[in-house]
């Protein structure tokens, strides 16, 4: 049995008041608003916040409500820091406060991994004006570039340096 148990009827995505409502009492301004964090016992008498989730707002301007959505964790020294940001325009920020592009990574050695736990290719499909590209791993360790019926262009500094084109010919 759980300590708090809310039910109520459902609320719409639009609604700008959900089933629970956190915020604070604060004065409007950047950066302030509601926090859920989650916690437990770390040792034998103490307890810490692990994780939590944040609302808030984007800026200081009065009447504008724009806000972002804020995930934290802690460290080993128990700093709750925050991880990644769901911004006001609908992007995503890992490791970054101000997210550019609507997935933006930032780290000092930033990877992104697409793993296949079954025999079928990791895959990352690119969608342009109906127009699909792809590029894959094979289980061979192979990696394909696939453009269905259009050119394969490679550049370098902004110029083209080759082309293979949908007969498998390369041109330079």
């Amino acid at each position: 049995q759980s300590i708090l148990n809310v039910a109520d009827a459902n609320v719409s995505g639009n609604d700008n008041i959900g089933n629970v409502y956190i915020r604070t009492t604060d004065a409007q301004a950047a950066d302030v608003g509601g926090k859920l964090t989650l916690g437990s016992y770390y040792n034998a008498t103490s307890h810490y916040a692990f994780a939590g989730i944040a609302g808030r707002k984007e800026n200081a301007t009065s009447n504008n409500v724009a806000g972002y959505l804020q995930f934290l964790s802690t460290t080993s020294a128990g700093a709750l820091t925050e991880r990644m940001r769901l911004d006001p325009q609908g992007r995503l920020g890992i490791g970054t406060t101000s997210p550019g592009k609507n997935v933006d990574i930032e780290a000092s050695d930033p990877r992104l991994r697409l793993s296949s736990n079954a025999s079928n290719n990791a895959t990352v499909e690119l969608l342009s004006n109906a127009k699909t590209s792809y590029i894959y791993s094979q289980n061979s360790g192979n990696l394909n570039l696939q453009a269905n019926n259009e050119l394969i262009l490679l550049a370098s500094a902004g110029t083209e340096r080759a082309r293979i084109d949908s007969s498998g010919r390369l041109l330079s």
